[in-house]
């Protein structure tokens, strides 16, 4: 029996490896169970935020036929030109949004950069 071999059986050098890979492992798997409890609270939050998101669009969607509709039928005595009314209605507001596109961003990302500022 050499040398090495005997030295490394008292020192117990493989046992020593596998017990310091499993001590590792069990880190890692420790650190990964950490970080989904953090996330999970934020894709909650996600999830619930895209769901009520879909419902007010349904929602909106629904409220500015009928109010399209209702003045189309009422004031212009078409249903379509009451669509149309509300159509460019909208085109406009959407013009609005992007050619103040800079403006809003900039104005969005300092609010949004204090609250974070906030939470820490």
């Amino acid at each position: 029996m050499s040398l090495k071999t005997s030295v490394m059986e008292f020192l117990k050098i493989d046992e020593l490896k596998q017990n310091l890979i499993k001590l590792f492992e069990a880190k890692f798997e420790l650190k990964k169970l950490e970080i989904l409890e953090q996330a999970k609270p934020i894709i909650v939050d996600f999830v619930f935020g895209t769901i009520l998101f879909v419902l007010c669009l349904i929602t909106y969607t629904t409220f500015v036929g009928a109010l399209g509709f209702y003045l189309g039928g009422k004031l212009l005595n078409s249903p379509a030109l009451g669509l149309l009314f509300m159509g460019v209605l909208h085109l406009i507001l959407l013009a609005i949004f992007y050619f103040n596109a800079t403006a809003i961003k900039d104005k969005l990302g300092k609010e949004i950069g204090e609250k974070i500022d906030n939470i820490k």
